[in-house]
């Protein structure tokens, strides 16, 4: 292989030194000179295709070929930018584990990380450290991730750790449909049919719908011994929605900021957080909702939901994934749900989920790795539709000379199977922009009815507390906190749920909090917030 690398020995920069450098030195890589001109493709000089090969280390999703070296994607890739690609991917649990031992130890780091799940203390621990800062190569030879965050500041600032460096790229969520600021991953789903059959409104407060709960149970779901209930939790996260009824978003550190003030409230505190448990310790106690929800899952509710009359309402990104393609129609979604039934809302977050693609600093091509990834944010070009759906008059085509319509070329009975080694990108966690406007135009059956009805929810979603970084020192010392705290207020939301009498008993002794060092918590999260919209 051609090596033009230009090594530049720099005390006090990233990377570890080769085993000949002294214990203090950092070696710094930059070989602009294999690039292309800028917009080109391939993105190499002729005299580099091919001989440039980046390893990248990822985590493999079940749903997905772990083949990446045959998977079109790359293959694509490969050919479009004259880059070779060598891959380390792993299952989930192992990926944790070679991920922190690569960046903790900077032994077999590799270039890139791809598809990374990067928490926020793998970036401020090892960025500057093994993750190089990404700013002056966005600055330099990402046109179009620098104009998407050029464009959304919120985006900038959702990436830029607490130094001011950006250390990993994310999903960045564009052309979101008229009226949407923020995004959702999931929709509460009910039975339109069954309220429709026993002539019954839209539920639009908690009390109307604890009644259409019953009426569900009473007449027409099935028995809780043969696993129907009428609402259907799967999982904390689900139930956390519940407190959206009255007014709570909690998906955050508990805490939210809704009213405009700018200071953040802590939601265990307040008289909505007793009457939400109120709430779910009815449907609770009379069997409304599954009693084994902690420990439910999507899958199990998903092992059901086709075969006959078992849910009434739960909470899924698109109702096929729990009842099937046969009864989805029966389901629409439920708009926001709040005690007065006006002025409801859902948690929601920013339109960018981060930590998804980083540069180590072992990469002797640094400028070359961002090129390329860069291809994956230019919404007016395909690339970064090949990790989701393939190449178009491949795997899709559009309907029309105008482009207002589009469908998938592979047959259904085909279609797990040819994606499973042509896409990359099955759930999250993919570094791209994502152009919603697309997707609003896709022909199938299925979305063209649930996308419309997504798109109208998700204008009500609304972000209480923003995705922030926090630095070593508040990470260290918020570490005890955050796990004591999560731990008691968890222990309390299941005891007050499944025991008669818990709640009034020890509601006033929950609140108190002294022993927790709550006021120093709440300052940390103050603070962050404070800086995140300054």
């Amino acid at each position: 292989m051609m090596k033009k690398a230009i090594a530049i020995a720099l005390c006090g920069l990233t990377v570890f030194a080769a085993a000949a450098c002294a214990p203090e030195e950092r070696i710094i890589y930059s070989n602009p000179q294999v690039l292309s001109e800028a917009g080109t493709y391939p993105i190499l000089k002729d005299e580099y295709v091919g001989e440039i090969e980046l390893t990248i280390m990822g985590a493999n999703n079940a749903a997905i070929n772990p083949d990446w070296a045959n998977n079109k994607f790359f293959q694509r890739m490969e050919e479009l930018t004259g880059l070779s690609f060598n891959f380390e991917v792993y299952g989930d649990d192992m990926y944790d584990e070679k991920k922190s031992l690569a960046l903790a130890t900077g032994n077999n780091l590799p270039d890139i990380f791809f598809k990374a799940s990067f928490s926020n203390y793998d970036e401020v621990t090892y960025g500057g450290k093994t993750l190089r800062s990404l700013n002056d190569l966005i600055d330099n030879y990402a046109p179009n991730i620098k104009k998407l965050l050029d464009e959304n500041p919120i985006a900038r600032k959702s990436i830029t750790t607490t130094d001011g460096n950006i250390y990993a790229l994310p999903t960045i969520y564009t052309n979101l449909p008229e009226g949407v600021e923020n995004i959702m991953r999931g929709f509460f789903w009910i039975n339109e049919t069954w309220l429709e059959d026993l002539g019954l409104e839209m539920p639009t407060t908690p009390d109307e719908f604890l009644n259409v709960m019953r009426e569900f149970r009473e007449h027409k779901c099935r028995p809780a011994n043969e696993g129907g209930y009428p609402l259907v939790i799967a999982g904390r996260d689900d139930l956390l929605r519940l407190f959206n009824f009255f007014g709570l978003d909690l998906s955050q550190y508990w805490v939210q900021s809704l009213d405009g003030s700018g200071k953040i409230t802590f939601g265990p505190q307040t008289d909505q957080f007793k009457e939400a448990l109120e709430f779910i310790r009815t449907l609770y106690e009379e069997g409304l909702m599954n009693l084994d929800w902690s420990t439910t899952t999507a899958t199990d509710i998903s092992a059901l939901g086709p075969s006959g009359d078992y849910y009434g309402c739960f909470v899924q990104a698109a109702p096929q994934y729990v009842v099937g393609f046969t009864k989805m129609y029966d389901y629409t979604t439920l708009d926001p749900i709040s005690t007065t039934g006006e002025g409801g809302f859902w948690s929601a977050t920013h339109p960018v989920q981060r930590g998804c693609f980083a540069i180590t600093t072992a990469c002797e091509y640094p400028e070359a790795a961002i090129r390329w990834i860069d291809s994956l944010y230019d919404t007016s070009s395909p690339y970064g539709l090949w990790a989701i759906i393939g190449q178009e008059n491949v795997e899709w085509e559009w309907l029309d000379e105008e482009h207002t319509q589009w469908q998938s070329t592979v047959s259904d009975a085909e279609y797990s199977e040819v994606m499973a080694t042509t896409i990359i990108q099955t759930g999250d966690g993919m570094p791209y922009a994502v152009d919603e406007s697309f997707w609003g135009k896709q022909r199938t059956a299925t979305d063209m009815y649930t996308r419309p009805l997504r798109d109208e929810q998700m204008k009500y979603g609304k972000v209480g507390y923003p995705g922030v970084y926090f630095n070593s020192r508040d990470l260290r010392e918020m570490s005890d906190l955050a796990a004591d705290i999560n731990s008691y207020i968890n222990r309390f939301i299941a005891s007050s749920v499944s025991t008669e009498g818990y709640l009034d008993a020890n509601w006033d002794s929950f609140k108190q909090f002294d022993r927790l060092q709550l006021d120093y918590y709440l300052e940390m999260l103050q603070e962050r917030y404070d800086d995140f919209y300054a």
